[in-house]
């Protein structure tokens, strides 16, 4: 499909028929970015984070883990004088 692009504004954008984003399930918001030169448009995620679990299974899996607690150096005299358990 050939489209054209138009001026908005300062900026440029094109007009994108209802059946093709519907086709793709995109309705309110998109995520946006290049891969390999092409402008790639995706439907936009309820929650991002919604997924975080098997990702974070998966790096296990694979192999990668924490060496140690990332917090444990980043104690200050609060933590360790006036904060009480």
């Amino acid at each position: 499909m050939q489209v054209h692009i138009r001026r908005i504004g300062n900026s440029q954008g094109i007009i994108l028929p209802r059946p093709l984003l519907q086709q793709a399930g995109i309705e309110n918001e998109i995520d946006l970015e290049v891969i390999d030169g092409a402008i790639v448009l995706r439907p936009m995620k309820a929650d991002p984070r919604a997924d975080w679990d098997q990702l974070f299974q998966k790096a296990i899996e694979d192999g990668h883990k924490p060496e140690k607690d990332l917090f444990e150096a980043m104690s200050n005299d609060f933590d360790q004088t006036e904060w009480q358990w």
